[in-house]
């Protein structure tokens, strides 16, 4: 387990990129925190460390952007709206989880029950305003 202290979402967006540059291209992220702690300023980095750089945004009302221009392809998923594992099933999430790419999940804990072995598992936690401890779990 690694943890690092983000006091800026500049110093998160960086962590993320750090991450991108390092994956292979068929891993699964699950990213943990309440509302506000920096799920998405985290992929924002993830992708722009995989080469991408189409602007990252939440993906809350259509649950799952697909980003194809960078050096692998990502799967941008937040399970936000969502109840638990039966909704994410009836939304196709699991061949998305079974396709070949970067899948960052969102709001994991909805279908944690479900994630596969190997799963990079981070969890972000307000300490203040702007500081925010990152966790990495593999």
């Amino acid at each position: 387990m690694k943890t690092f202290v983000s006091t800026s979402p500049e110093e998160t967006i960086q962590f993320g990129v750090e991450i991108g540059k390092r994956l292979a291209g068929n891993e699964t992220i699950a990213l943990f925190g309440e509302l506000g702690a920096g799920k998405t300023t985290l992929v924002k980095g993830i992708v722009s460390g995989l080469g991408i750089k189409k602007r990252v945004k939440s993906p809350s009302f259509v649950m799952i952007t697909e980003y194809t221009e960078g050096k692998k392809k990502v799967y941008h998923i937040d399970l936000y709206r969502i109840k638990g594992e039966e909704e994410a099933e009836g939304i196709g999430l699991f061949d998305y989880l079974a396709a070949p790419g970067v899948k960052i999940i969102e709001w994991a804990e909805k279908i944690e029950g479900f994630l596969p072995k190997g799963t990079l598992r981070i969890t972000l936690k307000i300490c203040s305003a702007e500081k925010r401890e990152i966790t990495l779990q593999e």
